[in-house]
């Protein structure tokens, strides 16, 4: 198998372990405490990691070889999935283990986050860096669902422990897929000698500051993320006190979402080719026409035609400006772009979801929704104001074609 092929697959299958862990963390908590308060408290939780040590990884993964970190990490992943499922089985489970258990697998997931988006660096040429991305963003998505629903199934069937070990097995077949990927040329920096940790830090803040597209797509990217999940938090209480429809409806919107998503990442590197900066500014207007829609339509049939448009042009931005922000940045400085990106992605859902989760309680589920359009429209009119000057267009297009 190629490497596109091997990376595809350890996407999807660490999605899929990803996404039945959370299914079935949230239901082992919710029957350990009885207290919904802890699930809010394990979704918040999740996000710490990243907002302290995203920069601190992004120097590490840009130091050391990042086949390897992606592989360290996935293994002690896998090492605390088993763990859990032995110490689950023995019925020693407790609330503050399973909270550590959650902290060790989230931190270790922002560590391997920049690590594989730096990977692709090294693997594949630049033209394929869209292709790759939106194919891996498809079958992560695909992943997501499908473990969901497998593991919702299972949850009827299985104990919390069995389901576990086949999350076990799952991120075993991710580490193998990893592990048989062929690489040139991972780590690209020259063999110099280290500098200070804060100075490579402060070298990637700087290079941030003075790297005006890079900056660019970052700030573009991160309302992508806000919309996604906020979406997440929001649409049970939009189908069920807005719409005043059932669990049922909230089912296929979520599966129209992640179908939607799974459609626009198989076509987002054609829509990146075509439309090349100006790829961008599209899936915005998509993201405020599917925001518009939930805003002021209480019809099922227009949900339906609004998530899908939320679901298209979210996943359409965040796979355009990660690949062009992987195209346009200096192989030294991967790790640390990546990092950042998703530290202001991470601090504005940290931000925002409480805010529109308070706008949402007192005016109306549909109101959080038309308060997301807010800093979208704010970012559109920035990317077509930034777009107006040659040189950022001219930038973005000789990078599409070289």
């Amino acid at each position: 198998m190629n490497n596109k092929v091997l990376y595809s697959l350890m996407m999807l299958f660490s999605s899929m372990s990803g996404s039945m862990y959370m299914i079935v963390v949230g239901w082992l908590l919710y029957e350990l405490s009885g207290n919904a308060f802890y699930s809010g408290m394990l979704i918040g939780i999740g996000f710490l990691p990243g907002l302290i040590l995203n920069l601190i990884f992004g120097v590490i993964v840009d130091r050391l070889n990042r086949k390897r970190i992606a592989l360290i990490g996935i293994s002690i992943t896998t090492a605390v999935f088993l763990i859990f499922a032995i110490i689950a089985e023995l019925n020693m489970l407790q609330v503050w283990l399973l909270f550590m258990f959650h902290l060790i697998i989230r931190t270790v997931h922002s560590m391997n986050r920049p690590a594989l988006q730096a990977l692709v660096v090294g693997l594949f040429s630049k033209k394929d860096y869209a292709k790759v991305i939106g194919i891996s963003t498809s079958l992560s998505e695909f992943g997501m669902v499908t473990g969901a629903s497998l593991a919702g199934v299972l949850l009827a069937i299985l104990t919390s422990a069995e389901i576990l070990l086949i999350i076990v097995l799952l991120s075993c077949l991710a580490l193998i897929s990893l592990s048989i990927i062929k690489v040139e040329n991972v780590y690209l920096k020259d063999p110099t000698v280290p500098q200070p940790f804060l100075t490579d830090l402060k070298d990637g803040y700087f290079y941030l500051k003075n790297n005006n597209i890079v900056l660019y797509l970052i700030i573009i990217g991160f309302v992508g993320q806000l919309t996604v999940h906020s979406n997440s938090g929001l649409l049970p209480v939009y189908t069920n006190s807005y719409l005043e429809a059932s669990s049922k409806v909230f089912g296929l919107l979520e599966g129209a979402f992640s179908i939607s998503a799974i459609i626009a990442g198989i076509f987002a590197s054609w829509m990146l080719k075509k439309y090349k900066s100006f790829a961008t500014v599209y899936s915005l207007l998509l993201i405020i026409v599917g925001l518009s829609i939930f805003s002021f339509t209480r019809d099922v049939t227009f949900a339906f035609i609004g998530i899908f448009f939320i679901g298209l042009g979210t996943t359409l931005l965040r796979v355009s400006t990660q690949s062009l922000q992987q195209m346009i940045t200096e192989p030294n400085y991967h790790g640390r772009m990546a990092s950042f990106r998703m530290l202001i992605n991470q601090g504005s859902v940290v931000i925002g979801i409480p805010i529109l989760g308070l706008i949402s309680e007192y005016f109306g589920a549909n109101s959080g929704y038309l308060a997301m359009m807010t800093p979208v429209v704010i970012i559109l009119l920035f990317a077509v104001l930034s777009l107006n000057k040659q040189v950022t267009h001219k930038r973005i297009a000789n990078v599409l074609q070289s």
